[in-house]
């Protein structure tokens, strides 16, 4: 089995709460998003490819992609 558990937002939120982050008025700039993807897009699917081999020889191959609210690709609606 393989677990990705690492992403990033693309946004310097240091020391804000999530739950009270107003996302539509963050900053973000080339790099950070590049940052970004590098982390969430390209840190799975290389780590992916890279335990392959691995997989392929198990009997129950499985990948495990973790997230938490933060990769929403749409916030919630307060309830």
């Amino acid at each position: 089995m393989q677990v990705n558990n690492a992403g990033i937002n693309g946004f310097n939120t240091d020391g804000m709460v999530p739950s009270k982050i107003n996302w539509k008025e963050l900053p973000q700039t080339c790099e950070m998003a590049k940052k970004c993807l590098r982390t969430n897009y390209y840190g799975a699917k290389e780590t992916t490819e890279a335990f392959l081999p691995l997989l392929q020889l198990s009997n129950l191959p499985m990948i495990v992609n973790v997230s938490s609210e933060a990769g929403l690709l749409k916030v919630p609606k307060a309830t």
